[in-house]
């Protein structure tokens, strides 16, 4: 089994590895593309391959979590990978082998919940961010800019409600 990624542009450092194509991938795809940033994704839901395939980006058919598929398509060269998967078991074994085997490579992941994300931080994760509460971050950053509070001012509290791990909005 061998993958072959997109070009890399001129400029840029290495390549991404997206692990699923669901809404959450699709999103970061769609970003990563937008900024001439090379990428390959994988998806165990052929619905979402296909759709990968139709927007005529390289999207394949593959479990994240398994040591093949992580060998074949080269990951010790990534540059980061992105763990976009709603499957906690398989994000964990995903990012428990890239740790193992590849120290130096990246992972970002997205997390359920509070809990999920420190399993994952636990298992290796670079970063991991809880999908509900940075949505409900995001939602009250935006209450507070349209209400005269500055840029600089959310993004200082959000910065610091990130960095105590969210103790400020737990319930």
């Amino acid at each position: 089994m061998s993958f072959e990624y997109p070009a890399v542009p001129a400029g840029q450092a290495g390549r991404v590895v997206i692990a699923g194509y669901g809404r959450v991938g699709h999103t970061v795809a769609t970003l990563l593309e937008a900024n001439n940033i090379a990428f390959i994704a994988f998806d165990t839901n052929p619905v979402h391959v296909e759709r990968g395939e139709r927007d005529g980006r390289a999207v394949y058919f593959g479990d994240i979590g398994d040591v093949e598929l992580l060998e074949a398509v080269q990951i010790d060269k990534a540059a980061l990978v992105i763990l976009t998967i709603d499957h906690g078991p398989t994000a964990l074994r995903a990012v428990s082998h890239i740790r193992t085997a590849y120290p130096k490579v990246p992972v970002i992941a997205r997390a359920r919940d509070l809990e999920a994300c420190g399993s994952l931080i636990r298992a290796g994760a670079t970063l991991a961010y809880p999908e509900a509460i940075e949505s409900s971050l995001r939602l009250g950053a935006e209450a507070l800019q349209m209400l005269g509070i500055s840029t600089n001012e959310v993004d200082s509290l959000l910065r610091g409600v990130r960095s105590e791990g969210y103790a400020r909005v737990l319930e």
